[in-house]
């Protein structure tokens, strides 16, 4: 089985709305998402690089962290990945074989197979974490699917006009949407004004309050990545992190966190 023909072949070119088929196919394969601490990403600008920092800083810290990040650049292996290390095809090859009834029967897109065998995966090897990068929007993407315990959200700006909406106000709601019953913090960058109170509303419907990046310090250096963005993706992390040791979700001490993040590649 060719592993990259096969994935590439399941509805690749095609997006499908709606959270039924990645429920229903975590369901198959016996509900990872529920036996896994994860972490969201949602935004515009900056997902990427939020994702890669958080996991290379819980990772500092000595945490096994699964990450699932899109797009690839040479290999479907790429976006999952335990400690920077790539999935290996043998446990994409015994996913497909275990359910490939039920992913037929299903019919699930690319993004919605690939994420469900990320969790299936990161659950079966007993990460301490996963942080999973939302592909599109909040509302319907599949990694919204997932219980997130977190959603940090990085700026959101005009993207996939045609999918959703044409104002900010429409794309921060779709965005938005990824905030649920399962999700225990909000983190949240600097934002467009109309944004941030649609964010701030729907974490209100969920007893939330969205914890805001200040963006104010100076003192920190990034090794490999560059611009004002950069520092101010870090410093939403650092944030985070600041957050889990408080509610002693990690036990990090200020290098580890900074460490993690000034090293990332």
């Amino acid at each position: 089985m060719d592993i990259s023909e096969y994935l590439l072949s399941i509805s690749s070119k095609k997006i499908k709305y709606g959270l039924k088929r990645t429920k229903e196919l975590l369901h198959v394969c016996n509900n990872p998402q529920k036996k896994v601490y994860s972490i969201q990403v949602v935004g515009t600008n900056g997902k990427g690089s939020v994702s890669a920092m958080l996991s290379s800083m819980l990772e500092k810290g000595g945490y096994s962290v699964g990450l699932f990040t899109s797009p690839h650049l040479v290999s479907v292996n790429e976006r999952i990945r335990i400690n920077n290390d790539l999935i290996k095809n043998k446990h994409i090859k015994s996913f497909i074989k275990k359910h490939e009834v039920s992913i037929k029967s299903i019919e699930p897109s690319f993004f919605e197979l690939l994420t469900v065998i990320s969790i299936w995966y990161f659950e079966k090897q007993k990460v301490d974490f996963c942080i999973l990068e939302t592909g599109l929007g909040g509302r319907y993407d599949s990694v919204t699917a997932c219980n997130n315990a977190g959603i940090i959200f990085t700026p959101i700006s005009m993207d996939h006009h045609s999918l959703l909406g044409n104002t900010i106000s429409l794309i921060a709601t779709d965005k938005s949407m990824a905030i649920n019953k399962n999700t225990e913090f909000v983190f949240s960058s600097k934002q467009n004004q109309k944004a941030m109170q649609i964010l701030r509303k729907r974490a209100y419907q969920y007893n939330l309050k969205i914890i805001c990046a200040d963006n104010k310090n100076s003192t920190l250096s990034l090794d490999y990545l560059y611009g004002k963005h950069q520092l101010e993706n870090a410093m939403l992390v650092i944030k985070c992190a600041h957050y889990l040791n408080k509610k002693k979700i990690i036990n990090l001490n200020g290098k580890q966190i900074s460490d993690g993040i000034r090293k990332t590649v």
